[in-house]
């Protein structure tokens, strides 16, 4: 079987039943404004026009071809993204370009083509702007993120310098929007074990300035610094976030990243962030007693919602706040 080097992104579904109604989705529900829908990652519709008993009856309203992406392996084309939809328009990523699309046709709307690299395989960010500065489309490209007037498709130029920002440190990924703030990982290798930070940053959405690095490998004077023996911690790589997307507790105004291990230790890094009032300015809060790691594998540390100290807690204790659930066997592990 040959398998064509134009890879068809997607196909919306066109049922009977909709013709009665409006074909642009209503209100928030019919949106999805993130990479993973909503801050905490849920990656749930609540729509239910669609379920069991007539999704066999689907059929092909249109397709949007795209170009095998350089890193493709299999049918995938080398895509990871998830289009986002704001405001009924479309927005997703191609190997050189962001396209804006209308969602009931497929009709391109704008297309933006970088100069030079490619573009995240894994879509884009939309930041809704405010009083002074147009909606964006947020995007990365290697080491750079790119802000794009999200009706026009043009750069921005209040964004960073003429609407780019160099972050050092590549990311292939889509940022993640938490109100003025743009959150970004880090893409380094695991080896060798030297190289650039994967530290996780902070970026104004408005300006495109720093606001703030987040130290996965502890600085001097840092919780858990003490833990890296000599000058292990100098330099260090890797140590990134690993999850192409963060989410956020907006209740409790914490921010959570999956971290990879050093290559070639392995230590274990537990880590809680905390942000201020005023929603600008990020800290580490750790408990410096709990800094060690867990004496077994029966043990797990997590961090007390109400308090954001560091504890330590069995897999039998079921009174302690957890992220999340897994059963293994039976057995329930917070």
């Amino acid at each position: 079987m040959r398998i064509s080097h134009s890879f068809i992104f997607i196909t919306l579904a066109a049922l009977p039943l909709l013709d009665a109604q409006s074909k642009k989705p209503q209100g928030a529900a019919g949106e999805w404004p993130m990479y993973n829908r909503d801050l905490s990652g849920s990656r749930f519709s609540p729509l239910a026009q669609i379920n069991t008993k007539n999704v066999g009856k689907l059929t092909q309203a249109w397709t949007y071809k795209l170009p095998r992406h350089p890193s493709s392996g299999g049918i995938t084309g080398g895509y990871e993204l998830t289009p986002i939809v704001v405001d009924g328009v479309m927005y997703l990523t191609s190997v050189d370009s962001v396209v804006a699309l209308e969602p009931e046709t497929g009709k391109e709307l704008w297309r933006y083509r970088v100069a030079a690299g490619q573009v995240s395989k894994r879509g884009v960010a939309y930041w809704p702007g405010d009083q002074n500065n147009a909606a964006r489309i947020i995007f990365t490209a290697g080491r750079k993120m790119v802000g794009l007037n999200a009706k026009t498709g043009k750069l921005d130029p209040g964004f960073g310098k003429e609407g780019e920002v160099d972050m050092v440190v590549p990311y292939d990924s889509a940022p993640v929007v938490y109100k003025n703030m743009l959150l970004v990982g880090a893409n380094t290798g695991e080896a060798p074990a030297t190289g650039q930070p994967g530290d996780t940053r902070g970026y104004d959405a408005r300006t495109g300035a720093k606001v703030w690095d987040f130290h996965s490998v502890p600085q001097p004077g840092e919780p858990g610094h003490e833990t890296w023996e000599g000058d292990g911690w100098k330099d260090r790589s890797g140590v990134n976030n690993w999850g192409f997307s963060l989410t956020v507790d907006t209740e409790k105004r914490l921010k959570f990243s999956l971290v990879r291990l050093s290559f070639p230790e392995k230590a274990v890094y537990r880590y809680k962030v905390e942000v201020s009032e005023d929603q600008q300015t990020w800290k580490t809060v750790a408990d410096q007693s709990q800094a060690s790691q867990p004496e077994s594998g029966r043990d797990i540390a997590i961090t007390d919602g109400s308090s954001g100290r560091w504890v330590r807690v069995s897999f039998s204790d079921a009174k302690a706040a957890a992220l999340a659930e897994i059963r293994v066997k039976g057995l329930v592990i917070d």
